[in-house]
């Protein structure tokens, strides 16, 4: 079997992550865009994948059906990249940002 490059990017679809994924792409990688929002790409080495990172963390099950998604994907090859470019953005002065948010 013919051995791949793989990349995982983590908030693919706002224009930091879809400009990341066009350069993995372009460099010859096959892309796992994931986003908390549906992400729609046109090229044949994009695989998107809507995923909740905080639920990876706080969800054993789902972090493992995230990992199986991984698996099937690849064919059990390795990712040679991970690029977490995924935030939350709260626009507000930061005097007045809380611990919460």
């Amino acid at each position: 079997m013919e051995s791949k490059r793989w990349a995982i990017i983590t908030g693919a679809d706002g224009g930091i992550g879809k400009a990341l994924v066009n350069v993995f792409v372009d460099e010859g990688y096959l892309v796992i865009a994931t986003d908390i929002k549906p992400i729609k790409h046109a090229n044949k080495n994009v695989f998107p994948l809507q995923i909740d990172l905080e639920e990876i963390v706080l969800n054993e099950e789902y972090a493992n059906q995230f990992y199986q998604q991984i698996l099937e994907l690849t064919q059990g090859q390795s990712i040679q990249a991970l690029v977490n470019n995924a935030a939350t953005q709260i626009l507000n002065s930061t005097d007045k940002i809380t611990r919460k948010e």
